[in-house]
C-alpha cells in the first residue's frame, strides 16, 4: 500500500500502516473542529471535471434465488443483515467541464476601448496615427522640395552669369 509522508522537523514522527486509527483520528478531530469536513475552502483546479450525483438505497430481498444455497453454510437472514451490493453508474452519459482561464487579456481590452471610442468619438488610434505619418511625411517633402528648388536656382543664377558675362567679381574678367 502506500504511506504517509510528509516533510517535517526531526521531532514530529512519520504515521505508517500501523498508526492508521491514529492518523484518521486526527483528521477527524480537525475535520470537527473547524467544521469544514473534507471541504476546506480551497482554490479549485484550473480543469475541473464535475459530475452529477444522486445516490439510493434499500434493503436485499430476504429471498434467494440461488439454486445452491445449500453450499454457502449461511442463513438468509444473515445475507440479508451482513451483506451489501454496491452499484456504480453515471445517471446521464454526459459531464461538465470547467476550465478556468482569463475573460479579458490586454488586446481585447485594446480593442474595445479603441472600438467604443471611434464609436462615440468618431476617432481611433490608427486615425491619429495616420494623421501623424501625413504630416511628417508633407513636412520632409516639402524640404526635400525646397532644398532641391534652391540647388536648381544657384545652378541656374550660375549659367546665368556664365552666359552673360557678368560675374560676382568683375576683377577676374
Amino acid at each position: 500500500m502506500c504511506e504517509l509522508n510528509f516533510v517535517g522537523s526531526r521531532n514530529i514522527t512519520t504515521c505508517g500502516r500501523k498508526q492508521k486509527e491514529c492518523y484518521q483520528g486526527a483528521k477527524f478531530d480537525m475535520e470537527s473542529i473547524t467544521g469544514m469536513g473534507i471541504t476546506c475552502d480551497c482554490i479549485p483546479a484550473c480543469y475541473e471535471l464535475v459530475y452529477l450525483e444522486s445516490k439510493s438505497f434499500g434493503g436485499l430481498l430476504p429471498v434467494l434465488n440461488y439454486s445452491e444455497k445449500e453450499d454457502w453454510n449461511v442463513t438468509t437472514s444473515y445475507i440479508t443483515r451482513n451483506l451489501a451490493i454496491l452499484h456504480i453508474f453515471f445517471p446521464t452519459g454526459q459531464f461538465t467541464k470547467e476550465v478556468k482561464a482569463e475573460l479579458y487579456g490586454f488586446t481585447e481590452i485594446l480593442s474595445n476601448v479603441g472600438g467604443l471610442l471611434s464609436l462615440c468619438m468618431g476617432f481611433s488610434f490608427l486615425s491619429i496615427i495616420e494623421m501623424l505619418y501625413f504630416v511628417t511625411v508633407k513636412m520632409l517633402c516639402n524640404w526635400l522640395l525646397t532644398n532641391k528648388k534652391k540647388k536648381i536656382r544657384r545652378n541656374d543664377d550660375f549659367q546665368l552669369y556664365n552666359s552673360v558675362g557678368v560675374t560676382k567679381f568683375p576683377f577676374l574678367k
